[in-house]
């Protein structure tokens, strides 16, 4: 293939690259979990400019058998997240989707393992290729490719600037140079495992543990998963921390359940009606009226409400 013929196919297949790009992107982005949380960077497909392409094809001792084929990163996408755990949250579902085939061009945890005294660019690499389908009226042939990256945001820094500041500067890195961006991403590394182990960590309080029990729940019985959540369940639950223990957690998720037809027929405009908290106020109505009064960092009226429903009394404090 010629160059003036590789831009004339190209010019003609670009629009089915932008295409597949944007249903791969849609595809991932609508089975992410609290996506808004895991992605640190908002992602977005780009299409190769042709000079580059042409480049690559031509131009770079690649040795292409077939450069238009051959080439797989013609379009691509980038997830930047903030923990190594979420990586494999979208590995999963790169993997798992049935409207495309995957290689796995890239794998930072078996080059750990192959080269374990070796630090050097790390990040989750896929090639996924196209089934036959028809995507916003386009119809997208079997095998287009498109390049998913996956990475930790402090695997994103280490790309960034080694990529603009060193590999691909004019002059080779020197020695010293090689031996700085090495020790750069020993302490990258290093600094991701203790981002893990920090998130281990809070995910085992009980204190959270509660708060994303309530949220299950919450959600499960009014059955609206985009409903604002307040940040004064946070409030509320920081007030009862001391009384937050594992056997608490155990205690509540045991009856939570009972309070489902209260919550689902209380839904308001009051805050606390429609708030996951609600769950934890009708919990200690019942069953520990005295902490929940002595405790409440709100007004003491707000909770008359909760525990007239009940049949508690307000000013019963036994």
């Amino acid at each position: 293939m010629t160059t003036e013929e590789f831009c004339q196919q190209y010019a003609k297949d670009k629009i089915i690259f932008e295409t597949w790009a944007n249903y791969v992107l849609e595809k991932i982005l609508s089975q992410i979990p609290n996506a808004d949380k895991i992605l640190k960077i908002t992602p977005t497909y780009r299409i190769k400019d042709l000079d580059s392409l042409i480049a690559k094809a031509f131009y770079r001792n690649k040795n292409y058998s077939n450069p238009y084929d051959d080439i797989t990163d013609k379009v691509g996408m980038r997830f930047v997240v903030l923990l190594e755990d979420d990586i494999k949250t979208i590995s999963n579902i790169v993997e798992h989707e049935t409207t495309w085939t995957h290689s796995k061009d890239r794998d930072y945890e078996k080059e750990r393992n192959n080269e374990p005294v070796s630090f050097n660019y790390q990040s989750m690499h896929y090639i996924v290729r196209s089934t036959i389908l028809n995507y916003n009226g386009i119809d997208i042939p079997q095998n287009i490719p498109c390049e998913i990256q996956i990475r930790t945001l402090l695997q994103h820094a280490y790309s960034e600037l080694t990529h603009d500041r060193v590999y691909k500067n004019d002059f080779d890195p020197t020695k010293q140079v090689q031996r700085i961006v090495a020790r750069s991403m020993a302490f990258l590394e290093t600094t991701d495992e203790y981002f893990q182990k920090v998130s281990a960590e809070m995910d085992n309080l009980p204190i959270f543990k509660l708060y994303e029990l309530l949220k299950k729940q919450f959600f499960s019985a009014i059955q609206d998963d985009k409903k604002n959540i307040s940040k004064v369940n946070i409030f509320i639950l920081q007030a009862y921390s001391e009384i937050v223990d594992d056997d608490f957690v155990s205690k509540i998720t045991s009856n939570i359940a009972t309070f489902d037809p209260y919550v689902q027929s209380n839904i308001s405009s009051s805050i606390l009606n429609c708030q996951p908290i609600i769950y934890f106020i009708y919990y200690m109505s019942c069953k520990a009226k005295a902490q929940l009064i002595h405790k409440w960092p709100l007004s003491k009226e707000e909770l008359r409400p909760f525990l007239t429903q009940m049949g508690v009394s307000m000013d019963d404090r036994i």
